[in-house]
């Protein structure tokens, strides 16, 4: 291909992913509000590519956070593990 790049926009994707062409990990996502753009032109080829996305748990992820968070700093926030998400409600 004569293009130098060949992005992959991806606007309002679930808030924690992890996005693969051609199985090889392209990004990993953890804000819905952000809009994800990606060059995926190292990873194509001329033909047959494929594209997938495996979505994480937000609550499993988000308490592991939390967890992670109140290890290192030795305290806890308010609201949860809910301040760790960006996702809408």
């Amino acid at each position: 291909m004569n293009k130098k790049f060949i992005d992959l926009n991806l606007d309002g994707i679930d808030t924690y992913a992890d996005i693969y062409i051609n199985s090889m990990l392209l990004c990993s996502a953890n804000n819905m509000f952000i809009n994800w753009t990606c060059n995926i032109k190292p990873y194509i080829r001329s033909k047959n590519n494929s594209i997938k996305i495996v979505f994480h748990s937000t609550l499993l992820t988000a308490l592991q956070l939390k967890s992670d968070f109140e290890k290192t700093n030795g305290y806890i926030l308010p609201e949860g593990e809910r301040i760790f998400v960006r996702k809408a409600q």
